[in-house]
């Protein structure tokens, strides 16, 4: 149970929050303080409680913003980012993961501030705005996890680590699901029922929980592990295939300039070093100790394949197209 003294020390750090009192510093040392002496379960609770009272779910996101701070210096601090330009790739995907935290962790307020409605025309406008919310987290599917899928982990494939992007690619599709699922049950919404919105919290906070460990795992197992294996030249083929895809809520404000060129995961040649083990996250060296790597050497170019705009086909695959093709030739 939250002691009531936290409850107002919460409350009066959000007050003077929103009310922007110049001494961020000092706000942010009581915010982590604060934060450290609260377990995240009893976080929700007290949300809640500070809705009843009053406080808008608005100025409870303020929070967020100094939590993100507060995780930004951190991430600067244990991965070293200043190494990376604006507009790098690994730059991008931590700017949108602190976008994709944020609106993971304000979907609990929405429901909590759904759950003091009373008029039923303000509470079908309010379910309304909070299915948009969750709909927005479908986007991370169609951006983030999909640049990671399609452009990043075939480079960390090649060098014979196979385990995380799967259990990634895996942990990405069960989140989408639960997204889905949870847009579902909003659907099914008619009127104003305890049983419904007991339900309702319970996938919110479920869906909220799953996309937060995954930012967990991004930021400290795959981006580290992609910091220590990628070359310039790997990176500056994902910056050139990644502007297709988008990006999730951020728009890079500078374009990153590579000094090599693209570096394609079928043209990576350096297999992994005892050196390049050491200096990956312990949680990944954990899981290398017990497989021994072996790097892709599969050719993707044989001697006689004919070069198209998007990779290589072999004669026969060629006869092939050309023979199936619904097409007839008029002279």
């Amino acid at each position: 149970m939250v002691k009531e003294d936290k409850k107002e020390r919460m409350k009066q750090l959000l007050r003077r929050i929103h009310e922007g009192e110049g001494d961020v510093e000092g706000l942010k040392g009581e915010f982590k303080e604060l934060l450290d002496s609260i377990s995240p379960e009893d976080i929700p609770a007290i949300e809640q409680d500070l809705v009843k009272e009053g406080v808008t779910p608005d100025e409870i996101a303020e929070m967020c913003d100094v939590h993100l701070d507060l995780f930004r210096e951190s991430v600067e601090k244990q991965f070293g980012l200043e190494e990376f330009s604006e507009g790098h790739p690994l730059f991008n995907l931590y700017r949108e993961n602190e976008e994709i935290t944020k609106d993971a962790e304000t979907l609990t307020l929405n429901l909590s501030s759904i759950r003091e409605v009373e008029d039923t025309g303000k509470l079908e406008e309010e379910m309304k705005k909070f299915s948009e919310k969750v709909s927005d987290l479908l986007k991370i599917d169609r951006t983030h996890y999909t640049r990671q899928e399609m452009i990043i982990f075939p480079h960390i494939e090649k060098r014979g680590i196979e385990a995380v992007p799967r259990v990634l690619w895996r942990k990405h599709d069960e989140n989408m699901n639960k997204v889905k699922k949870l847009l579902g049950k909003i659907k099914r919404f008619s009127e104003k029922d305890e049983q419904y919105l007991d339900e309702l919290e319970e996938l919110t906070r479920d869906v909220s929980r799953s996309i937060l460990d995954m930012v967990f795992r991004e930021n400290n197992i795959l981006y580290p592990t992609l910091k220590e294996l990628l070359s310039e030249g790997e990176w500056a083929a994902v910056a050139e295939q990644e502007v297709e895809l988008g990006y999730y809520k951020i728009e890079p404000e500078e374009v990153w300039e590579p000094t090599e060129e693209p570096v394609y995961p079928y043209d990576v040649e350096k297999e992994i070093s005892e050196a390049d083990i050491s200096e990956l996250p312990e949680q990944l060296r954990g899981m290398l100790a017990e497989k021994q790597l072996e790097k892709d050497t599969y050719d993707v170019r044989k001697k006689d394949d004919f070069e198209v705009g998007t990779g290589y086909l072999t004669k026969k695959e060629v006869d092939c197209i050309f023979s199936t093709l619904p097409s007839r030739l008029y002279l």
